[in-house]
């Protein structure tokens, strides 16, 4: 009796799930801007969860630094919303990878054309280092002075 009731609870959850992700497919179609990016941090609470913990992890944050760089600001703010709320989420999965994570996001920094992308990435930043304060610290005190990016 107990694994029909898992079962029944598992597909109901199944249910949920396609019917949210059905919510999302009809805001991707939409030519709103804000509407777009709603769908986007939406998506990103969805796949930021299913990413493997460990190089397919450091993988994906990766690619989504590089995305910011796009010339589509549409493209760059969804990459960014993506790395905030992944590392937001993951960060502390990521303790290892302090250091390369944020000499990425500093060499990307000055490279970066949209300011909302720009902005978003300090907050990942600023995220970063309440995740590793000490970590985040000591990678900043090896960069120049005064930060010029």
């Amino acid at each position: 009796m107990r694994a029909l009731t898992f079962n029944s609870e598992a597909a109901s959850q199944l249910d949920a799930y396609v019917e949210q992700l059905n919510l999302l497919k009809q805001k991707l179609v939409k030519a709103d801007s804000n509407i777009l990016l709603s769908a986007v941090s939406d998506l990103s609470k969805i796949l930021c969860k299913q990413v493997p913990q460990g190089a397919q992890l450091a993988v994906f944050i990766e690619k989504l630094i590089d995305g910011l760089l796009d010339v589509q600001s549409h493209c760059s703010s969804a990459s960014c919303i993506f790395l905030n709320y992944c590392v937001k989420l993951r960060g502390h999965e990521m303790s290892g990878q302090v250091e390369s994570l944020i000499r990425h996001l500093y060499n990307k920094l000055s490279l970066i054309q949209n300011p909302q992308a720009k902005l978003g990435t300090l907050r990942t930043i600023r995220i970063i280092f309440q995740q590793h304060l000490i970590d985040a610290l000591n990678v900043f005190l090896t960069f120049p002075i005064p930060c010029s990016k």
